[in-house]
């Protein structure tokens, strides 16, 4: 009993312990790269890792634990801001293809109009158009939207935006950047995925005390079987 509780606590890397290891496997990727590139991605960690220091001193982590236990917390509004994002993303791609086909819709029509020769100039100098104007048709087809569908899509695509807006400064108000939390989870996963997972420091002093503590043992051991013999 008296050695369980002697037993010291598992070590628990701080998470800026991560980022430093991340960034050291980012910097040996770079052997390759120019003097320029080499100082300009440097700089840009030093301002990475002073962001994540200032977040971590602010929402008091210090641990990899910490920092799940935070994110936990605003676990549930994360998920539904990736879920509007998607959403999001979703109406923007509907309303580009809808605009693009209203946009080229006129030189679809007068490629089809004319004698065959003229028809195959035409095509050909607008070629790229009608290539946009058929994915944009294609889109259409596959998900269902017709024209008189923009005004619904833009409306709720506002709605989106602002919902996003309001769990944004929600978020905000528990000192949480989404995208921060992002990049600081992709360091972590990218160390782990490596094994390079930060390991306890032993200090030069405790290394001699380890080592006598080793040489000690031994010697005991060797003592404790001449004894034995002798009897």
């Amino acid at each position: 009993k008296t050695a369980e509780i002697m037993k010291p606590e598992p070590y628990q890397p701080s998470m800026m312990e991560y980022i430093q290891v991340f960034q050291n496997l980012r910097k040996a990727g770079r052997a390759d790269w120019g003097k320029k590139a080499r100082q300009t991605a440097g700089i840009n960690d030093l301002k990475f890792a002073a962001q994540v220091q200032f977040f971590m001193q602010e929402a008091g982590i210090s641990t990899l634990q910490d920092f799940e236990k935070f994110v936990g917390k605003q676990q549930e509004s994360l998920t539904q801001l990736d879920s509007v994002g998607k959403a999001i993303r979703k109406k923007q791609t509907a309303l580009k293809h809808l605009e693009t086909f209203q946009r080229l819709k006129p030189i679809s029509d007068k490629s089809k109009r004319g004698m065959g020769f003229i028809r195959k100039q035409y095509a050909e100098k607008h070629q790229q158009e009608l290539n946009d104007f058929a994915k944009a048709v294609r889109y259409m087809n596959a998900n269902g939207i017709k024209v008189a569908d923009h005004d619904r899509i833009a409306n709720e695509l506002q709605q989106l935006l602002d919902e996003r807006a309001q769990l944004r400064a929600s978020l905000a108000e528990q000192n949480v950047d989404p995208g921060l939390i992002d990049r600081i989870r992709y360091c972590v996963d990218t160390v782990v995925k490596a094994g390079e997972e930060p390991r306890q420091r032993v200090s030069i002093r405790e290394q001699i005390t380890q080592t006598q503590s080793q040489v000690k043992g031994q010697r005991d051991q060797r003592y404790n079987i001449v004894m034995e013999y002798d009897s």
